[in-house]
């Protein structure tokens, strides 16, 4: 039963993370607020994630307001039981906004990929700065220099559904570790169908620098990115790199 998976392994950090915040590094961005967080409160998105034609996982995104003016947009993500025999993942990343700007104040991840230990990551935003601090154990461990601007993997989905991105063609994203610069161009639109519906959907294809892991190895990596005509809802992602093609789809939405 393994050797039949081994493939997968290197891949699903990747498809079970990756694959759906890549697809978040859709805006360009100078000043990407202010908005309303609130207007996505209580929204839930699901999605399943495939290598080739296996199901390895399931993803979800959700929102939700806190009680001292913020929001957190949260994803979350598994792999399926046969993928975890081999290579169990389990993952969680919560972006805190201010639920009046959308102004990013924190990012948090924490995974479980393979058999090792749960590894977790927090970093704060400090505006006053422009730093990104990493923090671990309660000490920063890292300070990365970040534009006004700046969002994380998570919120950068939002703040371009809001429709507070300009029109500057780039982008600036950071999970703490390394910023990303990403462009973006419009193919069309075009009908789509996934699990959740049929949809016309706007065609878009990321222009992403600066990635790391699978994308970096694979030269010739192409990411094509399908959001709802009328509300930017991602509904289909889909992937090529070296290790195989990957796609996260729509399974099903729920609205306040």
């Amino acid at each position: 039963m393994k050797s039949v998976f081994r493939p997968l392994v290197p891949s699903l950090r990747f498809l079970l993370y990756t694959c759906l915040t890549v697809a978040l590094l859709q805006g360009s961005v100078e000043a990407a607020y202010p908005y309303s967080a609130r207007a996505f409160a209580g929204e839930t998105l699901e999605y399943v994630l495939k290598w080739g034609i296996v199901t390895a996982g399931h993803a979800t995104l959700s929102v939700s307001e806190n009680g001292d003016g913020t929001c957190t947009y949260r994803v979350t993500a598994r792999s399926t039981a046969i993928i975890d025999l081999v290579y169990p993942v389990r993952i969680i990343a919560e972006s805190t906004v201010d639920c009046s700007t959308g102004r990013t104040m924190r990012y948090y991840k924490r995974a479980k990929e393979g058999f090792r230990r749960m590894r977790e990551r927090e970093v704060l935003f400090d505006w006053e700065k422009n730093e990104a601090q990493t923090v671990e154990n309660g000490k920063i461990k890292r300070c990365l220099a970040v534009p006004e601007g700046t969002q994380d993997p998570i919120s950068i989905y939002f703040a371009w559904r809001a429709g507070a991105l300009g029109n500057s063609p780039r982008a600036t994203i950071t999970d703490g570790k390394r910023s990303i610069t990403a462009t973006l161009s419009i193919e069309g639109v075009e009908e789509v169908k996934v699990p959740a519906g049929r949809y016309m959907a706007q065609h878009l294809i990321p222009h992403l620098k600066g990635l790391a892991g699978v994308f970096k190895k694979s030269p010739d990596a192409k990411i094509e990115v399908w959001t709802r005509e009328d509300d930017n809802v991602l509904l289909m992602l889909k992937s090529k790199v070296k290790v195989g093609h990957f796609s996260a789809k729509l399974t099903s939405e729920k609205r306040p």
